[in-house]
Parts: structure tokens; C-alpha cells; sequence
């Protein structure tokens, strides 16, 4: 109990420290990415479509979606940002919130168990936003979910200057 009180504490106090940070960001394909059905995929597709060109138009739109996957890393930052570009047939669903569409979710792992620790709302094709801030000093890992149902073009994941991702 005590531990999510302290992860409570340091969310509420994050827009106080979101100021003036300096971030660097880093292309999260250089990081370890989970989640395709197989390994040589390009980009944050599940499948390779252009293998499969008697599969139904439909169907190979879904599969270029990223849904199911994550980008696993560590830090030892104390913010965590990202920049993300929605690929050009990106729309929203009447029955989906933009966050399920084309949002992060950015957990962290706390004594074995991962604790959500952010969202990245999505703000049109291309958004940066901060996930988290004020976290505990010290490594962290981390494990950011992709969007659901829109094509993701780009993602970069931002850290402090001077920590390591």
C-alpha cells in the first residue's frame, strides 16, 4: 500500500516538474519491441502485409496496427516523454476514445508488477507529450503499449538529459 501511495504522490506532483526538463529522445525501434507475430516486421506492424497480396484489403489494415504490441526499456530517468506519428489513414472510432485509437500507456514495474504510470493523448498525425515526471531516482523498467487501431508511422521515447534509456 505504501508503494502506491508513493507512486500516487509522484504522479500528482508531475505537472510541477514537467517544467523546463530537457529531453532527449530516442527512435524506439533501437529498443526492444514486443509483440509482432513475427520478428522481421517493418516498422510497428504485427505482419509484413506485402507477403500476403491475396489477403483481404480489410484485413491487411488491421494488421499494420499495432495493437498487442510494446516497447520494453529501462531508465533511470526520472521523465519519460514520446514523440508519436500516426500513419496516414489514422481516423477515430465513434466507439473508442483517441487514447485507444491512437494513444501510450506507459507503465513501470514496482516490486514485480506493473503499475501504470502515464498516457499519451493524442493531439492530431503527430504528438509529443510527456508520459510521466517527478518518478524516484534510480533504474526503472518500463513497458509502453502502443496504440490500438491506427497506424503508427514514428515513435521516439524521451528521457532526461544525461540519463540512460
Amino acid at each position: 500500500m505504501k508503494n502506491y501511495l508513493i507512486i500516487v504522490f509522484v504522479l500528482s506532483l508531475s505537472q510541477l516538474y514537467s517544467q523546463g526538463a530537457k529531453i532527449v529522445f530516442t527512435d524506439a525501434l533501437q529498443l526492444t519491441v514486443t509483440g509482432r507475430a513475427f520478428s522481421h516486421v517493418p516498422g510497428y506492424q504485427r505482419v509484413d502485409t506485402g507477403k500476403y497480396n491475396s489477403m483481404p484489403t480489410p484485413v491487411k489494415q488491421l494488421l499494420t496496427n499495432p495493437a498487442g504490441m510494446a516497447i520494453t526499456f529501462t531508465t533511470n530517468s526520472n521523465v519519460i516523454a514520446a514523440k508519436w506519428t500516426m500513419g496516414a489513414s489514422a481516423k477515430g472510432h465513434p466507439n473508442m476514445t483517441a487514447i485507444t485509437d491512437s494513444g501510450l500507456d506507459l507503465y513501470i514495474k514496482l516490486n514485480g508488477k506493473w503499475v501504470f504510470a502515464g498516457t499519451g493523448v493524442p493531439r492530431g498525425i503527430t504528438t509529443e507529450a510527456t508520459l510521466v515526471t517527478g518518478m524516484v531516482d534510480g533504474e526503472k523498467e518500463c513497458l509502453l503499449y502502443l496504440p490500438l487501431y491506427n497506424p503508427l508511422d514514428r515513435l521516439e521515447i524521451g528521457v532526461a538529459a544525461g540519463s540512460n534509456i
